[in-house]
């Protein structure tokens, strides 16, 4: 019975196929179907799998979203850290910032919280969309950012 249940398991754990592209547009496909827990171990997989690929920090976002959408803010705000390494500029990155910040303020680390916030009014606030921005404000004032 051991043997059959960690077969099972190992079953479920994505691998990789060799085409990293092919790899990310379906863990992407899951994620964007909502299925949240398979998407993350994809999302690990392709991760793991393809180290210096370049939709790394995207996977990396995606894996956050997964985290965050199931209430776990610790494994989403290390996920957005990493996705924000070097505080890209795709399209995902204010949007990002800000659900690191709420990550943060969720695990009552305010003054990490009101940093990112910081950096989303450096790098990102002159150009993010109203709703992120109106996101940001009523965080900084939950967090009680100065």
């Amino acid at each position: 019975a051991q043997q059959q249940a960690a077969a099972a398991e190992q079953a479920a754990q994505p691998t990789v196929s060799g085409d990293a592209a092919a790899d990310f547009a379906a863990a992407k496909k899951l994620m964007l179907d909502g299925e949240f827990d398979a998407a993350s171990r994809a999302l690990d997989a392709f991760i793991q799998g393809y180290p210096g690929d370049r939709n790394l920090p995207e996977a990396n976002y995606l894996l956050a979203e997964t985290r965050f959408v199931r209430d776990d803010h610790q494994g989403a705000a290390a996920a957005y850290a990493v996705a924000l390494r070097g505080w890209p500029t795709q399209r995902w990155a204010p949007d990002g910032t800000v659900k690191l910040a709420t990550s943060l303020l969720n695990l009552n680390r305010n003054p990490q919280a009101c940093a990112a916030l910081a950096e989303f009014d450096r790098r990102y606030a002159a150009t993010a969309a109203a709703s992120v921005k109106t996101r940001a404000t009523a965080l900084r004032q939950r967090a009680r950012c100065s």
